[in-house]
């Protein structure tokens, strides 16, 4: 087992470096959700309540494999974070500056992240390690969001008991590639 955890944290660790070698693409990023959303209800479809709003109308310019990493990677981690409980999960997209570049929004209902750990939850040096994970994914995350010329951020609430969490990225739309 610390032979494969080994080997993970080398893979994750080796994706960070290869981050500058990927190719970009003309991608529908409705139809990379649809998917995800299909292989959640198939591989989890008692726990999860998934919901999608798509309001953006222009082609995103991604490497589609490692967006789909980032949203996989944040749905995990909120199935990871409430545990056995259900939850609810939306991914919304919007256009933003001009239709320049497309948010994507992956919020989950169960799980509230505090302010002190939200300053520190991109950088390498974080983890919440568990037996499965390097405790790398995030960071990872916010590195592809980067060289794809776009931002990610984290927030959470609590309000009269219900806890909220929610990460925004942006990237760029066709409309705008370099």
């Amino acid at each position: 087992s610390s032979d494969l955890d080994a080997k993970n944290m080398m893979d994750d660790i080796l994706e960070i470096d290869r981050v500058n070698k990927y190719k970009m693409e003309k991608c529908n990023i409705k139809d990379l959700i649809l998917e995800i959303s299909n292989e959640l209800a198939f591989t989890f479809p008692d726990k999860i309540d998934l919901k999608t709003n798509f309001e953006h109308r222009n082609l995103a310019y991604i490497n589609p494999a490692k967006i789909k990493r980032v949203l996989l990677n944040l749905i995990s981690n909120a199935i990871e974070a409430t545990g056995d409980r259900s939850i609810k999960i939306s991914i919304d997209t919007k256009d933003l500056q001009n239709s320049a570049f497309i948010e994507i929004s992956v919020m989950n209902t169960g799980s509230y992240i505090p302010q002190e750990i939200r300053e520190m939850i991109f950088s390498s040096s974080y983890t919440k390690k568990s037996e499965h994970t390097t405790g790398l994914g995030l960071h990872i995350c916010k590195e592809i969001i980067r060289k794809h010329g776009g931002q990610i951020r984290c927030f959470s609430h609590k309000i009269e008991g219900l806890e909220e969490s929610q990460f925004t990225f942006t990237v760029r739309s066709s409309s705008s590639e370099p």
